[in-house]
């Protein structure tokens, strides 16, 4: 195979010494799964080297790995620069203008959007906080993260919405709120309570929770307070200033593991919210950087969403059975 003399196998060591995934470098090189393995194989094969310890999840390079790539991130950044320059004449550079919850760029799309432009040289990016649905139909934003899936007739006719992830939030404190001010037994209970709630430019407060698909009456709180930032709602809790009921427990899985925050009111939970990658249809259809970064992202995200959210809801599981 001669896999040292092939710049596009060093260039899949490369990309999956950064993702530490297989899969999502076949994403990034737009090529399938299986040419990828049998080029990193090969070069372990010619090199007589493990490259990457695939025992951890996600896949972490050896020592030997990390030298090699800082050798050859050079050679493999020239290569994809002569053939985008080859390519396209003269050198395009394309700007996409992203939005996204501000917590989600930090945490996680900030990270997808380097991975892409690495992959695709002539793409970058400009960042926005969330916006309403208006900045895609506008054109001001060409791909936005919603934490809800608009509506797509009447004033959001012309928006293409790709869903990646659909969880539920359960209602959490902190033990020493919990020690101080007792523990609600239902719903009904919060009005004896401070509630720590999430309201953004395109959501309220949860004014209800559910249970087997059943609505609680309207919630009632003794105060409240709104911010529009889940990381900083995260913070409130852990100092002990309320219960909510609208942290996205993927946040806190740690926490709840180690005790530091806790589910209650076993069984009650918010409203379910759905994820989604929006575009305006047209720009969808017409441009091709737009429909293929939407595209790979909400394909990224649903995999990775997938498997967070299983594991909050697990870790929730067993929070619940622990305190009995």
């Amino acid at each position: 195979m001669n896999c040292r003399n092939n710049l596009l196998a060093w260039e899949a060591v490369v990309i999956t010494a950064r993702t530490g995934n297989i899969s999502r470098t076949a994403e990034l090189m737009q090529t399938d799964l299986p040419r990828v393995s049998r080029w990193i194989s090969g070069l372990e094969e010619e090199l007589g080297a493990r490259l990457f310890d695939r025992s951890r999840r996600p896949f972490a390079p050896t020592q030997r790995c990390s030298e090699l790539v800082r050798q050859a991130e050079p050679l493999v950044r020239g290569f994809r620069q002569m053939i985008e320059e080859r390519s396209q004449a003269p050198a395009r550079r394309r700007v996409l203008r992203f939005a996204a919850p501000i917590e989600l760029e930090q945490e996680y799309f900030s990270r997808l959007l380097y991975d892409y432009s690495v992959a695709h040289p002539g793409i970058e990016f400009q960042v926005f906080p969330e916006v309403r649905v208006d900045a895609v139909l506008s054109g001001d934003v060409d791909v936005a993260v919603m934490n809800h899936r608009p509506q797509t007739s009447g004033a959001g006719a012309d928006i293409f919405v790709r869903a990646y992830n659909t969880s539920t939030t359960p209602v959490l404190a902190a033990p020493d709120y919990l020690a101080k001010n007792g523990c609600p037994r239902t719903p009904a209970d919060l009005v004896e309570h401070t509630g720590l709630l999430f309201q953004t430019i395109n959501r309220k407060p949860s004014q209800f929770l559910f249970r087997d698909g059943v609505p609680s009456a309207l919630l009632k709180w003794r105060k409240t307070f709104s911010t529009h930032d889940q990381f900083t709602l995260k913070e409130l809790l852990l100092g002990g200033l309320g219960i909510t009921t609208d942290l996205y427990c993927g946040h806190v899985i740690e926490e709840i593991s180690s005790g530091m925050i806790v589910p209650i009111l076993r069984g009650w939970e918010r409203q379910a919210w759905t994820m989604c990658i929006i575009t305006r249809t047209d720009r969808d259809i017409k441009d091709v950087d737009v429909r293929c970064f939407a595209q790979w992202l909400a394909q990224a995200a649903a995999r990775d969403f997938l498997e967070r959210s299983a594991a909050a809801r697990h870790t929730v599981e067993r929070a619940f059975d622990r305190a009995g």
